[in-house]
């Protein structure tokens, strides 16, 4: 058994010595990449109300291409459809965009991240604002020389009719190790009321209108804080589902106010209904963004929603409620 054992260690010895030596006098291996077809990507978020539309278009590239600069697609054609029946055409030309995408910041050095989108958007009037009816389909069409002919197309979401009850000065968990805050603060109970059995995601957000020492008033985003579980926040804002494990067709949010703070004397609610198609993307944007950089992150293939291409069509749908504080 002992000999066996040391034959073993021999051998691998040996392995290790050879594997070594073809190291340091390098190898070479020819590796064919497969062919690319291009295709055409489209980013296009909308909102019920709006009066234009922004189209963003690029094309995908080979591996390890060189060029990292976008090229305008030659004699791009977007077509625009609402509830199947052709609405208008977008003819404007296309300008060259910089746009900051995304940020985040990395958990282990502190470092804010950029994610730089550079494209080449088309931004056209429309002959009618967006529908803010639920039910309302658009669908949009983009066909260029070189590129098969995409489609993608989004259903304009209901928005639940909301009741908001304030309870004023009551005591609340607010911590910050930076931030001295009250013991009290604000709690906004929200009941939506004619929620269906079909999940509904939303994006929150408030302003509170403030009386200033010369009589005048400003809007102010303000910070609203929850226990229930959301799905993202950022820019004062909170994305998060009426449907969860641990409420039912309401939920509770939290103003907190630091000492000295001035309180609003009116809150701005906005609710936005969204498309799962932009909770998709949101989220994995989210989980491309976390395990950039790390070689042993699982790899993440971002949502689309757009067939014979890539990228995402959303729309947004809003309703706005006011809370006399």
């Amino acid at each position: 058994m002992q000999r066996i054992i040391l034959l073993s260690l021999l051998f691998i010895q040996i392995i290790t010595v050879t594997s070594c030596d073809k190291w340091l006098e390098g190898q070479v291996i020819d590796y064919d990449l497969p062919e690319h077809t291009p295709v055409l990507t489209i980013y296009c978020t909308a909102s019920s109300g709006d009066d234009f539309l922004e189209v963003r278009v690029g094309a995908t590239l080979p591996v390890l291409d060189e060029n990292n600069e976008p090229e305008p697609i030659e004699n791009l054609n977007i077509n625009i459809f609402k509830d199947n029946v052709f609405l208008q055409s977008i003819s404007a030309e296309p300008y060259y965009k910089i746009d900051t995408l995304a940020n985040w910041v990395d958990p282990n050095t502190g470092e804010l991240l950029l994610i730089i989108d550079t494209t080449f958007t088309y931004k056209q009037d429309l002959i009618e604002p967006i529908s803010d009816v639920g039910g309302t389909i658009y669908r949009l069409e983009l066909s260029g020389d070189g590129y098969e002919t995409v489609y993608t197309e989004q259903v304009v979401p209901d928005v639940a009719d909301v009741s908001i009850s304030l309870d004023k000065d009551v005591n609340v968990n607010a911590y910050d190790q930076f931030i001295d805050y009250e013991s009290k603060g604000d709690i906004y109970n929200i009941t939506f009321n004619n929620s269906t059995e079909k999940e509904q995601h939303y994006i929150i957000r408030a302003s509170g209108i403030y009386e200033t020492a010369w009589g005048t008033f400003y809007p102010n985003y303000i910070k609203l804080n929850t226990t229930n579980p959301i799905i993202g926040e950022g820019n004062l804002a909170l994305l998060l589902s009426d449907k969860v494990s641990t409420f039912t067709n309401s939920l509770q949010l939290e103003q907190w106010f630091q000492v000295g703070e001035n309180k609003p004397i009116s809150v701005d609610f906005e609710f936005q209904a969204v498309s799962k198609s932009y909770v998709d993307y949101y989220r994995s944007m989210n989980d491309y963004l976390a395990g950039d950089g790390n070689p042993f992150a699982e790899p993440v293939v971002l949502y689309t929603n757009v067939d014979n291409g890539l990228g995402v069509f959303s729309i947004k749908n809003a309703k706005r409620f006011e809370v006399i504080r």
